[in-house]
């Protein structure tokens, strides 16, 4: 297959994204519905214990097999991508297999003593399986972007998202279905002789994380019909030449790889643990330090904590996550050019690839930033309109994080380019500096009653400006790239952003009372994209040269 090139196969990547994201979106906020802020709550303490894991196990493995694959590429013919590829799905499976073991193991401590709430078990105990299934899902994927060839990765994402709405939404509803239509069979199928509507909410939550799983088994089965589809046909990367690696080099190098991107990730989705072990308790001291801040839940203190935690993770988090999913793309098709080059000896190119993709992160997290800060409660009201106590909770912290949203996208786009300078470790470093961070903020932050949750966001920010700042710095030093050149750039991007925002706001203001919240939601984003999309023109960030670049194959 002709290669694509870092924009092309950035969009195939982005487009997927957000295609995977809507269809999310119509599992995630009818979810949100079903479960309310209790219910989410347990669903978010089997992603607390789940991201991390399946970060060590699967989330460095597409960076790694697709790193080692343009390298080989580039340096060596090609000759090695058959071993490279068989030998990582021999290895990395035996680490989804551990992983999952490992979940399943602290699964009962991890509830009752990190997250205070047994109730969360079930869930806990059903995503498990989604560790296994996606580590070799995440080599054949990684395997096809080392190729430059990112449909099969964005395809088996589609694939994925469409199992998970139907299969996790539907079990969801289900249970609660059963629960309020014939307790007394629910109660038999569970075997239990109580009838609560906290544990039909433990057990929905449970069939919703059942979804996950059984969605990350059906991007896994697209894969391998894939590659068995296509392990006939020849490829055109081998021409004879170069030597054949060594199972113990692939082995040597994708750890080389894998490890660092792995425990990097760990420190990245490691937040979502630090907000499940800090926001909870830090939300009872803010409760008993001023509880008329918590009187407009109608709530015993109690439930306070996991119904902040829930509508902050379930909503907040959720609408937070939706931008990076998509710029993370950029890093993701631009880690085989940067391979390559790297492979070459090509600091030029480098450096091109690091500006190339800091200017895509931009293009989309700012503007995106800076709309959800003016527009949380809208955007919310929008997407869970029936969850109204849970939006009055989250869309404070929401609004305060739409600048960590561009720091995040920004740093996670250079990632990439420093594992393809062999640089791995310096991700692990800054995103532990920043998970530090984080956890202070919240510590301190959290427990003062009238930021609560909002503290948490602050943190978040304050974390994510720390490592996007040092990333710039050090990407400078090891690329050679023109930090003049990109902050100029990211200024012409952050000034069309702020009139973005502003038209946004101004024309919800004004249309809302006449076509009602959600009409003026999507109107309002609309007529600021328009706007944003006519300042960078007008500034010369987008024009005819740039449209053709995006539907171009050549690099």
């Amino acid at each position: 297959m002709k290669k694509q090139g870092f924009i092309y196969g950035s969009v195939i990547l982005a487009a997927s994204a957000v295609i995977t994201k809507l269809i999310g979106a119509f599992f995630r906020i009818p979810l949100a519905g079903l479960l309310g802020g209790t219910g989410m709550g347990y669903f978010s303490c089997a992603y607390g214990i789940f991201l991390p894991v399946y970060a060590v196990t699967a989330a460095g493995l597409p960076a790694a097999a697709a790193c080692i694959t343009a390298r080989d590429i580039a340096s060596n013919g090609g000759a090695s991508i058959r071993r490279i590829k068989n030998t990582a799905l021999l290895l990395f499976t035996a680490a989804g297999l551990a992983g999952m073991l490992i979940i399943m193991a602290a699964a009962l401590p991890f509830c009752r003593y990190a997250a205070h709430d047994s109730a969360a078990l079930p869930s806990v105990i059903m995503i498990a399986p989604a560790v296994l299934f996606g580590c070799p899902c995440a080599v054949l994927r990684g395997f096809c972007e080392g190729r430059r060839n990112m449909y099969p990765t964005a395809l088996s994402q589609v694939a994925e998202a469409l199992t998970k709405l139907a299969a996790g939404l539907c079990g969801a509803y289900g249970v609660t279905k059963l629960f309020y239509s014939d307790p007394d069979l629910f109660c038999r199928i569970t075997g239990t002789s109580l009838r609560s509507e906290e544990l039909a909410l433990s057990y929905a939550s449970a069939a919703a994380c059942g979804g996950i799983s059984l969605s990350v088994l059906a991007g896994l089965v697209f894969m391998i019909i894939y590659d068995i589809i296509n392990r006939r046909k020849p490829v055109s990367e081998i021409a004879g030449k170069g030597t054949v690696m060594s199972a113990e080099t692939v082995v040597r190098e994708l750890t080389a790889i894998a490890v660092p991107g792995a425990v990097c990730a760990l420190v990245t989705n490691i937040t979502s643990m630090i907000d499940l072990a800090t926001i909870m308790n830090s939300l009872e001291t803010a409760y008993d330090r001023d509880p008329s801040v918590f009187a407009q839940y109608a709530l015993p203190r109690s439930e306070i904590p996991n119904f902040i935690y829930g509508s902050f993770s379930g909503l907040a988090i959720t609408v937070f996550n939706l931008v990076p999913s998509v710029t993370n793309m950029f890093g993701r098709g631009i880690l085989p050019l940067a391979s390559e080059a790297y492979g070459n000896g090509d600091k030029k190119a480098l450096a091109k690839c690091s500006e190339d993709v800091i200017f895509a992160a931009g293009a989309v997290s700012i503007p995106c930033g800076i709309g959800i800060t003016v527009l949380a409660r809208p955007i919310l009201s929008l997407l869970f309109s029936d969850s109204k106590a849970e939006i009055i909770a989250a869309s404070p912290s929401l609004s305060a994080m739409g600048a960590g949203i561009i720091f995040l996208c920004i740093s996670a786009a250079i990632f990439p380019v420093f594992q393809a300078a062999g640089r791995q470790d310096i991700p692990v470093k800054l995103m532990a500096a920043g998970a530090a961070v984080k956890a202070a903020g919240n510590i301190l932050l959290v427990p003062i009653p009238r930021l609560n949750a909002v503290g948490a966001a602050i943190s978040t920010d304050i974390s994510y400006f720390v490592v996007c700042t040092a990333a710039l710095i050090l990407l400078k030093r090891i690329t050679g790239c023109s930090l003049k050149n990109i902050f100029s750039i990211c200024g012409k991007l952050f000034f069309a952003g702020i009139l973005c925002g502003a038209g946004a706001y101004l024309s919800y203001d004004m249309l809302t009372e006449r076509l009602g919240g959600g009409v003026s939601t999507v109107v309002s984003v609309c007529f600021g994209a328009v706007i944003y999309i006519i300042s960078t023109y007008f500034e010369g960030l987008f024009d005819k040269s740039t449209l053709k670049m995006l539907i171009s194959q050549k690099n």
